[in-house]
């Protein structure tokens, strides 16, 4: 985070599995948002067994922890928390060793595409009355004409998915997943299995492999 300038403002971190080189981080990170005066709480989700060793982390080093820190364990199936424009659900990998998952976003249902040369066509100025049409609401023009958003606004929309896991072998709940994404994915998975099970749908992989890389690269991207 330091290397590369991104922000320490955030609010909670997903644990995949507990093998020490996906937690140790955490504690330094800790350290370092407490030395920052951080008074905002951080929540902390993970898989079985979360509390006893994200808990055991948290006393190391220091006596206290300076900001609250909530500890969720979490199973596959549920969704985490209430979040505005979409949900975060967690889903079961297999990775030896204990408990293990992955995450899926999964963003809300969108509203359907504006068309603009359509709108522009029934005569609605640009401005105000095009978002009330672009929400689905009856608008009326200077003329006296009401319009509703029906030919100008499309239908509803799927909302986007996207899959994270850790480390895993190829397993059904995977590869159900990452099917059901069919937008933007990022998973370690095997691409041309992967780009079969989509069915021609568009998807995205990114594979994170940081001891592989140049200094310059961060991610080895492939479509």
């Amino acid at each position: 985070m330091m290397r590369y300038g991104v922000s320490f403002a955030l609010s909670e971190i997903f644990f995949t599995h507990f093998h020490a080189d996906h937690f140790l981080g955490v504690i330094g990170l800790i350290r370092t948002l407490g030395l920052q005066g951080r008074p905002e709480p951080l929540f902390l989700y993970g898989p079985k067994g979360a509390k006893q060793v994200l808990g055991t982390a948290m006393q190391l080093g220091v006596e206290r922890v300076p900001f609250p820190v909530e500890i969720t364990e979490v199973k596959a199936g549920d969704t985490v928390g209430k979040r505005d424009g979409y949900d975060i659900c967690a889903f079961p990998t297999e990775h030896g060793g204990g408990p293990s998952l992955g995450y899926i976003l999964k963003e809300h249902v969108r509203r359907g595409r504006f068309d603009v040369e359509k709108v522009k066509a029934a005569g609605v100025p640009e401005g105000p009355l095009w978002g009330n049409l672009a929400k689905g609401e009856t608008v009326e023009l200077a003329d006296g004409r009401r319009l509703t958003a029906d030919g100008l606004v499309g239908p509803p929309r799927s909302g986007r998915l996207v899959v994270l896991s850790g480390d895993t072998r190829p397993c059904a709940h995977r590869a159900r997943d990452e099917r059901d994404a069919g937008h933007e994915n990022r998973a370690q998975a095997e691409p041309a299995r992967f780009d079969r099970r989509l069915h021609g749908r568009h998807a995205f992989l990114f594979l994170f492999v940081l001891r592989e890389l140049d200094d310059e690269d961060g991610v080895l991207a492939g479509e």
